[in-house]
Formats: C-alpha cells, structure tokens, sequence
C-alpha cells in the first residue's frame, strides 16, 4: 500500500519512506513480543536461511487494540533480507 507522505504531515505523524525489497515477517498473536524472538531471528532462523540480511531498516506492523489490555493483539515484525 502507497500513502503519500502529505497524509502524515496533515496528521503531524512522522514519515519515512522504505525501499522497496524482500522482507522475513514473523507473526506474533500476543500483547508483547517474546523475549527471545529477535534472538532466535538473527542467531537461527537468519543463519539456517538461505537468505541474508539487507542493510534496510527494519519495522514492525502493530495492529489497532495490540496494547488494549485484555485483547489479543497482533504484531508482524518485518526484517528485510536479500
């Protein structure tokens, strides 16, 4: 999706404009991400990959009601790779 930077500045929101590329995204059903995700992300799951990790910055995606207590949240964090 392509949201022109206008719409952040109308909003007083700060914008940054990624590039574009492929991106490893884990999944998380949860309020808060596990301790150990990004551990696992750059000393396993990187390392048993056929991939590599691209100097892109990552991000993550947080769904509306993820820090609602009693709410199940949903959280993708998105690592770029090559």
């Amino acid at each position: 999706m392509r949201i022109s930077e206008d719409r952040f500045q109308e909003a007083g929101e700060n914008y940054i404009s990624l590039s574009a590329g492929l991106s490893a995204q884990f999944t998380i059903h949860s309020n808060m991400v596990p301790p150990n995700l990004y551990q696992y992300i750059f000393t396993t799951w990187i390392t048993e990959s056929p991939y590599q990790l691209d100097d892109r910055p990552h991000f993550d995606l947080l769904w509306p009601h993820t820090h609602q207590r009693g709410t199940i949240g949903k959280q993708v964090i998105a690592m770029p790779i090559i």
